[in-house]
Order: C-alpha cells, then structure tokens, then sequence
C-alpha cells in the first residue's frame, strides 16, 4: 500500500529482521509476515520447517520393519522431530508481542501455534471467503463519491488494495489503475480518455496516475 507513514516504515522494517533477528509479527502484516518467517526458519533448518509443514512425526515406510534397528531408528528421528519442534516453538513465541502471545500461551506444538496466529489473524476459512466476497464487491461497486477529492479518492483505492491483498484478491496494476480512472465522475470523462491512450499508460504505478491526474482536479472543479 502506497503512502505508509514512517511510524510504519519502521514498524514493517523492524518485521523484516534478519538472517539472524526473529522478524517480529505485526498483525497488519500477517501475511507478508508468514513468508518471511518460513525463509527465516529455513534458513535455520529447514527440519525446523517441517514441524510446521508436516505437523506430528510420522515415520516413513521402512525396509526392515520389525527388527532392532529399525526401532532404533524411529526413536532417533522422533527425538529429533521434537528438539526441532521446541526450536521451532521458542522462534514462534519469541516473534511475537505480549498480546499476541496470549493467543498461543496453551499450544502444544509449533504447528499448532501456526495455526492458531492463523486463524486470529487471516481468519477461518469461511471468514475469510466472506471477506474474499465483500473485496470483490467492493471492486465492483467502486467509483468516486461527490465532491470527494481526487486525493481521497487514491486513498480510499489504496485502502481497498492493501484490504483485496490481504484476504487473497490479487489484481494487477494496470486492473487497479483502469479502475481508478474509468470510476472517476463524468466530469473527468475526457481526461480519463486521453490519459488511458496514452502509450505510457501502461508503465504507470498507481501514484504515477495519481500524479497525472491531480493537475486537472482545479479544471474540473472550475
């Protein structure tokens, strides 16, 4: 989302952490937050990762079922399996705030914790359909309110994006950018016209259009 405030900036600078700082959840960014943990924790140990990935220990077929070793065998990997989820569990609960951590106090499992921050912050399944539902439809119902100005207008645009990013509804640019201009009052018709053919137009960022088209706001409002 364009326009973020330097309170934010550092907030989602603190959340990106490094190869060997635990990136921070700030529930604003949950789901940029789930990709940088998983490069995070793989980057430790990828068995790490798959107590998340797989869940519970389960032990693969094996050639010799029966005999010594092979018991032998599942006991060592089971071991394993659960140091590496109580690695896992600590850089869990050490990315999040108090608040946060009330939330997973009781989980059992890395998996669980997973899951849980899951489901608190994207929301169940079908939660998060409807709110799939209601992204679309405010796609659809999208368009410039009266007197409002082309400033809030980007801005109400931008706070749709940041909302359809979250929740799945991906769109790409050029899709938000005919939006933003083809929903812009009749007034501005002919300026819509001749900013969507030109041959830059296709190049634009959202703010890019924004700029263009904030000049002629004192035209349209004359």
């Amino acid at each position: 989302m364009e326009n973020i405030n330097m309170n934010t900036m550092i907030g989602f600078s603190h959340l990106l952490g490094s190869s060997t700082k635990i990136p921070m959840l700030i529930p604003k960014y949950y789901e940029q937050w789930v990709d940088i943990m998983e490069d995070y924790l793989n980057g430790i140990d990828e068995d790490i990762w798959r107590c998340i990935n797989s869940g519970d220990y389960r032990p693969g077929r094996l050639e010799e079922i029966g005999t010594t070793s092979s018991f032998a065998n599942i006991g060592v990997q089971a071991d394993k399996h659960k140091a590496n989820d109580k690695r896992c569990m600590r850089k869990l609960r050490g990315a999040l705030s108090p608040v946060a951590y009330n939330y997973v106090q009781g989980c059992k499992s890395a998996k669980e914790i997973w899951d849980t921050l899951k489901v608190k912050y994207q929301g169940s399944e079908k939660t998060r359909k409807i709110y799939v539902k209601r992204c679309l439809l405010e796609l659809g119902e999208f368009k410039k309110k009266d007197s409002e100005t082309i400033k809030l207008y980007y801005d109400r645009l931008n706070e749709l994006i940041f909302k359809c990013n979250h929740y799945g509804v991906i769109r790409s640019t050029l899709e938000y950018n005919l939006t933003f201009l083809m929903r812009l009052r009749k007034e501005w018709r002919n300026i819509s016209l001749m900013i969507k053919t030109q041959q830059r137009f296709d190049n634009y960022s959202l703010g890019d259009l924004y700029n263009v088209l904030k000049p002629h706001e004192s035209e349209i409002n004359c």
